[in-house]
Formats: structure tokens, sequence, C-alpha cells
């Protein structure tokens, strides 16, 4: 048996492995240090997987500071407070100090509360359910037009901070404003609350071979809306249906005003000219999206 976990071994082990063992005892049962570390050495102290997943957090905090024009009056340390609630308070310090270093912000100070949350026990198994991709279920492998659905959010940052990349490279293939592209999710879906499978576009399914049925509301000749059922288009995740939302616009010729429009506010007025939606105030409710998410 190993000495390093068998700790009665220890006399019999040789000097060198004396010390690795007794390096590895008051690594785990020593004391606190008794001075602050620095944020280069708290990073240095993650293993790789957990460097990744501070990075992966940081990322999110980022973008809803960015895209969210309310966000960007609080600092990064009640963002990840708001965002992040149940990590332990090392790990928020470690999110916040990291931002604040690579991009500081003279928001107001801020202060979260104390938590009792292990990272490595509650906070990591969240982590891990909140970017594992989920088992297929015996439906999805017999019926293969099925789409496992995804959602909801916990809050409107969260489903900004989860569809801004993938919004961001369909946005450089069609060279729109990729805050049209979120903000057309967000009207579609309520903010990722309603997201049945990975439709999170709202795009008519028109003989594709992956498919999923729900309500939805059109806009009649006499402008009242109607509840309806119909059946669109599913994909396996977020990163496909934001593709094929890009392949749809790209490939078909109602849009090619929008594509050619120069301007936010041009691509906007021509979204709603398109057809996309029958609401009438289609354009008006993106561009009321677009304003919120800020600059």
């Amino acid at each position: 048996m190993n000495n390093a976990t068998n700790p009665s071994g220890l006399m019999s082990a040789s000097p060198k492995e004396r010390s690795d063992l007794l390096k590895l005892i008051h690594n785990a049962f020593g004391p606190a240090p008794t001075q602050p570390r620095s944020l280069e050495q708290r990073l240095a102290a993650l293993t790789e997987v957990e460097l990744k997943q501070v990075m992966q957090w940081s990322k999110f905090v980022k973008m809803s500071r960015n895209f969210v024009k309310a966000n960007q009056a609080k600092s990064y340390a009640q963002l990840t407070h708001e965002m992040y609630g149940k990590f332990d308070g090392q790990r928020k310090s470690l999110i916040a100090d990291l931002l604040q270093e690579a991009d500081p912000v003279d928001a107001v100070g801020y202060t979260p509360p104390k938590t009792t949350v292990s990272y490595r026990d509650e906070v990591g198994e969240e982590w891990l359910r909140a970017t594992a991709q989920p088992a297929p279920s015996p439906d999805a492998v017999t019926k293969p037009n099925k789409a496992t659905p995804v959602g909801p959010y916990a809050d409107k940052a969260a489903f900004i901070a989860a569809i801004t990349p993938a919004a961001e490279a369909a946005a450089a293939k069609l060279d729109i404003d990729p805050k049209i592209i979120i903000a057309q999710s967000a009207l579609e879906t309520g903010w990722g609350k309603s997201v049945k499978g990975n439709s999170y576009f709202g795009i008519k399914a028109h003989g594709s071979e992956k498919t999923v049925e729900f309500d939805t509301h059109e806009e009649d000749a006499a402008g009242l809306m109607r509840k309806q059922q119909d059946s669109f288009r599913a994909y396996d995740n977020l990163d496909e249906s934001v593709a094929g939302y890009a392949d749809f616009i790209a490939n078909n010729p109602r849009y090619k005003p929008m594509l050619e429009a120069e301007t936010t506010e041009e691509q906007i007025s021509a979204l709603g000219e398109s057809g996309y939606a029958t609401d009438s105030q289609y354009a008006e409710k993106i561009r009321a999206i677009v304003k919120g998410l800020g600059t």
C-alpha cells in the first residue's frame, strides 16, 4: 500500500517518502495562511479543471455586465454574487478579483454575504449539471425527429451569457449586430424560459427532419393575436439552433435587405418588414430589447 494513503507506514518509509507525506499532511490539515494570498497565488493553487471553471464563470459575469445595461453600474463582486449566489465566498471573490484585475471598473464596492457552501461538493456538482449534456432518452433513440428540450435559465443574465458566443459567431457570418440575434431569441423564448426542442428562434418546420410542436401566437388580419399549435425546427443544442438560424437567414431572399443594411437600426427595420413574424410590432419589440442590452 502506498505510504501516502497509509500514514501507519511512515516509520518504514524512506526519508524522501516521509518528507513527501509530511508535506501532503501539512497541505491537507495545516493551519490557514496568516497573510492573504495574492491573486496569482490563488489561481496557481487551483487544479486545471478548477481553473477552467473559474475562467468560464468569469466570462459569463463579464458578458452579463457588457450586454445588460443595468449591470454596467454594478461591481464584479455584486454581479458574481447575483449570478452565483450559492458559491462560497472565496470562489466568488476570486472571480470578481480576476475580472477587476483584467478590466478594472469604477462601480460602487459591494461585499456579498458569507456562505457556507462547499465549492467542490455543491458548486462543482452544480457546474457539472449545468454543462453536462443530458443522456439520450429512449424516445430520442427511437424517434430521431425529437430533440431534448433545454431551459429554462435562472435569469436574463444567464440566458445572455449562454447565447452570446454563438450569437456573435452567427452575427459575424451574417454581418449584422449580434444583439439582434440575442433579442430575437429572447423574444421568441421569453429569455429562455420557454424552449422546446432547442427551438430558440421559432422557425417553422417547413419539411425539416427534426421537429417539435408547441403553441404559438399569430396575428390575424384584424390585428388580434391568436393562439395556435404549429411545428417548428428542432435542434440538438443551443449552438446548433443559432447556427440553424444563421443558415435560414442567409439562404432566404426575404432577409437580403436586412443583411445589406449597414446600421443596427436599419437592420431591425428590415427584419420587421421581412415577414419573420406576423406580429406587426415585432420590430419595435426587438428594438426595445436591443436597447436594453446596451452597447
